[in-house]
Formats: structure tokens, C-alpha cells, sequence
């Protein structure tokens, strides 16, 4: 309903969520993994995945970097997606998880 009545509202909203939910999603894994968030152990896994990665980038950071590329290369850069797309984002941002789970 929102996202029909206030499109540019509704994207904002997404948007929000979407960003939170990957920054929440990236702290769970690395909880459950038993790894530091803070720390770099995860970049010899993830340099050839994610473009422009240095050495110092935080574990946190790499997953969410990751998962974001993964999204736009899907559905293009967020502020280009219409309010549908993000919706569809929020969805494979779970798959996106679950193979990250699987990754490490």
C-alpha cells in the first residue's frame, strides 16, 4: 500500500531496512562462526570476490561489501531500484545469508 500511495517514501523505508538487515545478518555470522568482527581474517577468502578490497577492510565490513555487490549485480545500485526491486532485494538478501553461512 505505501509503496503504491508515497514511492519515493517507500523506497526510503526499504532501503533503511535493507541496509539494516544486512549489517545485522553480517554480526549474526560472524557470531555464530566464533569470528573477531573487527578483525581481517576473512580477507584471503573474499579479495577475489569483491573488487577494490584492501587488506585492513574489518570481517563485518567484508560480508556486508559482499552482500551489497551481490545485490547490484542483481537488481542494479540501490538508488536506481524502484520500490518492487528492493522488496525483491530484501528476498535474495536471505539466500545471499544462507550461501555466506555455507561460505565460511
Amino acid at each position: 500500500m505505501l509503496v503504491e500511495k508515497r514511492p519515493e517514501k517507500a523506497r526510503k523505508t526499504i532501503k533503511h531496512i535493507l541496509y539494516t538487515n544486512a549489517n545485522e545478518a553480517a554480526q549474526a555470522i560472524l557470531e555464530e562462526k566464533g569470528i573477531d568482527r573487527k578483525s581481517n581474517s576473512l580477507y584471503n577468502k573474499f579479495k577475489k570476490l569483491i573488487p577494490r578490497l584492501t587488506p585492513n577492510t574489518a570481517n563485518d565490513g567484508i560480508l556486508v561489501w559482499y552482500m551489497n555487490n551481490r545485490l547490484s549485480y542483481r537488481y542494479g545500485p540501490v538508488k536506481t531500484r524502484e520500490p518492487e526491486e528492493l522488496l525483491q532485494s530484501q528476498k535474495y538478501l536471505e539466500q545471499i545469508v544462507s550461501d555466506l553461512r555455507k561460505m565460511i
